[in-house]
């Protein structure tokens, strides 16, 4: 009987995704910038990091949060103070 070849786990571009975490974009997107489907991108982070993606989401996703909150804190700041930028 022969043996039934199986396809090679796809190569993950963890730097690639963590920076797309933090300015929020969604799995699917990344999946979609990876060029492999969401369920290629969820098998990978629980073989790769041990967590289904939603957590390495969460994980990673919070400084991008923090940096949003600062640019905006920063823009009401200049806004109240009357500067146009």
């Amino acid at each position: 009987m022969a043996k039934m070849k199986t396809k090679p786990y796809s190569k993950i571009d963890w730097d690639k995704v963590d920076n797309m975490c933090a300015i929020q974009c969604t799995g699917e997107e990344i999946a979609g910038v990876l060029d492999i489907d969401y369920d290629t991108l969820n098998s990978a982070c629980k073989r790769e990091k041990g967590v289904r993606f939603s957590e390495h989401f969460k994980q990673k996703s919070g400084a991008g949060k923090m940096s949003l909150r600062k640019s905006n804190h920063a823009r009401m700041a200049r806004k109240e103070l009357g500067w146009t930028n």
